[in-house]
């Protein structure tokens, strides 16, 4: 499975994002996927979201914003992310810059691209080269 860890400034992105990913055969966690809606009622969403965004993707697909870095939710997200890229020594988190914003706890070396020049389709494209032809 791969995650979208986003802001909801950029959810249209996400959103079409989490479309064209799921349209080429990859599992994605996206929290707004109304298939999800049934399975996350109820849940103890900081609980649940640790559970992804630490164990269970394989990416982690980050849109980085200055809403990003300030907001609660994207924050949790992000550390518990974080948390895995050190563990697993990498290649865990993909960033999507939508600004400069700085990322508390990601190291600015960490090659990115920028949202405001790639469509969704494009960072689906990429992603696909990225993964070859495993499916996650």
């Amino acid at each position: 499975m791969t995650s979208i860890s986003y802001a909801s400034e950029q959810r249209a992105y996400a959103s079409e994002l989490n479309d064209d990913l799921g349209s080429r055969g990859i599992h994605v966690f996206f929290d707004k996927d109304q298939d999800l809606e049934a399975q996350i009622w109820g849940k103890e969403m900081a609980e649940y979201l640790a559970d992804i965004y630490h164990n269970k993707s394989t990416y982690c697909i980050m849109l980085i914003s200055k809403a990003y870095v300030s907001k609660a939710w994207p924050t949790y997200e992000r550390q518990n992310a974080i948390a895995r890229q050190i563990e697993q020594m990498g290649d865990y988190i993909l960033p999507v810059r939508f600004d400069d914003s700085v990322v508390p706890g990601l190291v600015t070396t960490i090659n990115y691209v920028r949202g405001t020049e790639k469509l969704p389709h494009d960072v689906a494209e990429l992603f696909m080269k990225k993964i070859g032809s495993k499916k996650t």
